[in-house]
């Protein structure tokens, strides 16, 4: 990690770099203000022997524990090798805690399943070279996925289903 004024940034390799589970623990750092994956080339690939890779992002503490106004930035392309589930719980001022702005990779075989309380935000800016993007489904149990730029997102995406505890927005809107 290398800290600076508001928060640390991990720079990333140029290299892909697999994991089987993330989790980004920001409940007792009162001075980060954000957590940055910043992209250098390489994927963030989630793959796990069992088949469901995890993304954990844990609830900010209280305004004498951590900082209410989080809101970390992924910024690297992310490859899910089979089931990536990512649970995003709360943060006390924001819909959104975990903010990608980079593409989701991924063969009809992917899945994402959204699970925790809070919302993540999907802004990916440009469509993705041929043969690149999601072609799995998603699967909103819980909280909220919003996506800013839809149609760049959602232009290879397989399938979303959206359970009662789950929103798909669009910016402010809900669909």
């Amino acid at each position: 990690w290398n800290s600076l004024a508001g928060g640390y940034t991990l720079d990333m390799p140029a290299a892909d770099v697999t994991v089987g589970e993330l989790k980004i623990e920001n409940a007792n750092d009162y001075y980060a203000h954000k957590i940055t994956m910043a992209n250098h080339g390489g994927r963030l690939v989630f793959e796990d022997p069992s088949g469901i890779a995890k993304w954990i992002e844990t609830t900010n503490g209280t305004t004498t524990d951590a900082p209410a106004s989080v809101q970390n930035s992924i910024q690297m392309p992310i490859l899910v090798k089979n089931t990536l589930e990512i649970t995003q719980n709360n943060y006390p001022n924001l819909n959104t805690g975990t903010i990608f702005t980079n593409r989701f990779d991924g063969d009809i075989n992917s899945k994402i399943v959204k699970k925790g309380l809070g919302g993540i935000q999907f802004n990916l800016n440009s469509a993705p070279a041929a043969g690149l993007g999601f072609f799995g489904t998603i699967e909103i149990q819980e909280g909220a996925i919003r996506t800013i730029n839809k149609t760049f997102f959602l232009s290879t995406v397989g399938g979303i289903t959206v359970s009662a505890g789950g929103q798909l927005e669009h910016g402010q809107e809900f669909w």
